[in-house]
């Protein structure tokens, strides 16, 4: 098909034009801001190609189970949604609504995605897996808790070591997530709340039951690591339990 066949080439064009789209554009706009623009542009290609291609394939389809943001840690039974990550996930940008019918999703798992979500796409977001969730369905939540991290701040480095892989170097210490070296705290919990700009909002336990609640989710809870109030255990990832919120909605 013609459409199909330019977005192929437009997404080759993006891929192998990097640096060659970023040059001109960092000289026009602030450093940051040029690999946003590239990255959201990139996105939005791949978004509307399921949009246009893809998206009428879940239609009529029950009981799905999301794994929203999924990365590499992808599940076999679940839709593995996400814009990057390995071939074969469903390419879908989910601050622009989601493809699924009223009531057809037993449950959505997000895990350390719906923190790059600005304030005004995350409630949209919410308000979408609420209406997509069959009643009893549920939402797994998992971001960064900030809560935590602002209490540790109170003490030395130690705090932190039991929820982040922090080396000390020379009075430093260094991410090994990030590769980032940090001097202070300060620079530190300014790198954990906003990851360069990927970040967009931090969390403690009250704001996102607040936010769950906003977006009509009547009961809301608070988990831990590999305990959910869903059928089945969750995909948590155990690397990243100490520093996470574990929060679901029921419908």
């Amino acid at each position: 098909m013609l459409v199909s066949t330019n977005f192929e080439r437009t997404t080759q064009v993006l891929s192998s034009g990097k640096n060659i789209i970023k040059g001109p554009l960092s000289s026009i706009w602030p450093r940051y801001l040029s690999p946003q623009v590239f990255y959201e542009t990139k996105a939005s290609v791949r978004h509307f190609r399921s949009w246009l291609f893809e998206r009428s394939k879940f239609r009529g389809r029950k009981a799905l189970k999301l794994n929203i943001g999924c990365g590499a840690n992808t599940a076999v039974g679940w839709i593995n949604i996400d814009l990057d990550g390995p071939p074969g996930i469903f390419r879908w940008d989910c601050r622009r609504g989601m493809p699924f019918d009223d009531n057809s999703v037993e449950v959505i798992f997000a895990e350390h995605v719906f923190e790059h979500f600005d304030p005004e796409s995350g409630l949209h977001f919410l308000i979408e897996c609420h209406r997509c969730l069959q009643p009893g369905g549920i939402i797994r939540i998992i971001v960064p808790d900030a809560g935590k991290y602002l209490e540790l701040y109170r003490g030395d480095w130690s705090g932190f070591l039991p929820v982040r892989p922090l080396v000390e170097e020379n009075g430093t210490y260094r991410d090994h997530w990030l590769g980032r070296v940090y001097r202070t705290k300060m620079e530190f919990i300014n790198e954990v709340f906003r990851q360069g700009t990927e970040h967009k909002y931090a969390y403690d336990a009250d704001t996102l039951m607040m936010k769950l609640g906003d977006a009509g989710f009547q009961r809301v809870i608070q988990q831990q690591y590999g305990v959910t109030a869903a059928n089945g255990a969750p995909l948590d990832t155990q690397s990243r339990s100490g520093e996470s919120l574990y929060i679901e909605g029921i419908k």
